[in-house]
């Protein structure tokens, strides 16, 4: 004997299937909103750091002198940044001298974020931002790898995979211009 199903229960099925996927489609949107929030929000907390390390720069001739010297505890100490240098994820952003004009500004992020930041910054010109490479560590402690410029005899498809990882955090490292 055949059942027979109401057609209410049916429209019932149906509408709540819908609203499951419209719910689903939301949430997933709201996440990937909050995604590019924490980039963008990220991208600007780097580009405000390297402006003000720069005009700080400028206007006194004996700041960051010492090859190794931690820049943002000198900004802090002179009440420049705050004493959180967090990113968006959570993460430590650290700058460093890496020679007389040259600096290290790095960041500890999600491995996706990693790759995703690097792509960004070689989007711009080099020269417009004074980028002179950029790295990256997939583990704490593992050698930089770079991404920007390539080391002669590298293949390009993997190597922000390899220099970024897919742990739990890597650690990206712009390469700039002091003055």
């Amino acid at each position: 004997m055949p059942v027979k199903i109401s057609q209410s229960l049916v429209h019932f099925v149906v509408a709540f299937a819908v609203i499951v996927i419209i719910g689903v489609s939301l949430t997933l949107s709201g996440l990937a909103v909050t995604e590019n929030l924490r980039f963008v929000h990220a991208t600007d907390q780097l580009f405000q750091l390297i402006n003000l390390i720069r005009s700080t720069a400028g206007g006194q001739k004996d700041f960051a002198q010492s090859v190794g010297e931690d820049i943002l505890a000198d900004l802090q100490h002179t009440g420049q940044i705050l004493p959180s240098t967090t990113n968006p994820w959570g993460g430590e952003t650290r700058a460093t001298l890496l020679a007389a004009n040259m600096m290290r500004i790095e960041s500890s992020l999600p491995p996706h974020e990693c790759r995703r930041m690097a792509l960004h910054f070689m989007d711009y010109q080099p020269a417009d931002i004074g980028l002179l490479g950029i790295q990256a560590q997939a583990v704490p402690d593992a050698p930089w790898v770079a991404i920007y410029p390539l080391p002669p005899h590298t293949r390009t498809g993997n190597q922000l995979e390899i220099a970024c990882g897919n742990g739990q955090d890597a650690r990206l490292g712009l390469i700039l211009q002091i003055r």
